[in-house]
């Protein structure tokens, strides 16, 4: 084996790549999302050996057991050095759109008909759940993330389909008596080629257009949170208006009870005070006169102290502008 493949195996490297031979022999790397493949092919005993390193473990399906199967299926062309190429490629092929298409186009639809921005929508709606936009737009972009890898993962298969067609088997390092042989089996698959790439050809377009359709539709979702959040705000700045409405009038009640308090407190004091059985007052009740002369100016007093007090800054402005009035007037200079 190559050192060269080693390099690609620690560094998990993705793609196809082919080391010439030389002091080693013709190496191949094929790197994936759920594994890499490492092989080599002796053309005297037509012997591949290989190792596989799961590049996800745990995962419930990587697609192995589907290039396990065409090369069941292909075991006849066992001759020809390019088998194990031509079942990967099938296998990732055939992996990838068992795990994308049906899950990615149908959760498209669904969210698209919800929204009612699509072909088979129920017709829009007034209000959305910021926190259902939030996870449809999770689901697509996690959607268009399937659709990238899926993509590029043609191109890996595209490169080694090229590979396998640009590069003839050279029948000289074979032996004399199987030439004929793997030069059928090469020629059986390579016929196989075209109508994979036709394939692959049709999964791409495909591939693209959903891809914008789930574009489109993340835009859309974009669009509606900013209006649904903006909505939001709005209807929080409603509430805040009447909250503050709502407290001006409480603070107007409390201002009247405070004022009618005062008003009938002094009164209401010096009633209680001179009730007292101290006080002798007589049955003719001649000093009635006293609780007038108490609660009157008492009363006064209170609400001109409350008025000044809530007014200090009006009063304190006030008295300064006097001041200074007086003091320009005192030194002759022009009032302003």
């Amino acid at each position: 084996m190559h050192p060269g493949a080693l390099h690609l195996i620690e560094h998990q490297y993705d793609g196809f790549h082919c080391f010439q031979r030389g002091i080693y022999r013709e190496t191949f790397f094929l790197g994936t999302s759920p594994y890499a493949l490492v092989w080599t092919f002796d053309p005297f005993t037509l012997c591949t050996q290989g190792i596989c390193i799961i590049r996800a473990p745990g995962s419930p399906d990587c697609g192995l057991d589907i290039v396990t199967d065409m090369l069941e299926k292909h075991r006849e062309y066992v001759y020809t050095p390019v088998l194990l190429a031509y079942s990967i490629c099938l296998g990732l092929n055939i992996f990838w759109e068992k795990n994308l298409h049906p899950g990615e186009l149908s959760y498209v639809r669904d969210v698209e008909r919800s929204t009612g921005y699509g072909p088979d929508s129920l017709g829009l709606r007034r209000h959305y759940d910021i926190d259902e936009l939030t996870t449809w737009i999770q689901g697509v972009g996690s959607s268009l993330n399937s659709m990238a890898n899926h993509l590029r993962h043609l191109r890996i298969v595209e490169s080694l389909l090229e590979y396998i067609e640009g590069n003839p088997v050279c029948l000289d390092s074979f032996p004399p008596g199987t030439h004929r042989r793997v030069e059928e089996d090469t020629s059986q698959l390579i016929a196989g080629i075209p109508p994979l790439k036709n394939r692959i050809h049709a999964t791409r377009e495909y591939l693209r257009y959903l891809e914008k359709r789930a574009e489109r539709l993340s835009s859309t979702l974009f669009a509606l949170l900013t209006h649904e959040d903006a909505a939001a705000g709005a209807r929080l700045a409603e509430s805040n208006t009447k909250i503050a409405a709502a407290t001006k009038r409480d603070s107007s009640s409390m201002k009247t009870v405070a004022i009618m308090t005062m008003a009938f407190l002094p009164g209401t004091f010096f009633a209680a005070l001179l009730a007292i059985p101290s006080f002798d007052w007589g049955p003719a009740r001649e000093r009635f006169w006293v609780y007038w002369a108490l609660t009157i100016p008492t009363t006064v007093l209170v609400l001109v102290v409350w008025g000044l007090l809530i007014n200090r800054r009006r009063v304190a402005e006030r008295l300064s502008i006097g001041k200074k009035s007086e003091q320009d007037s005192r030194s002759g200079s022009p009032t302003p």
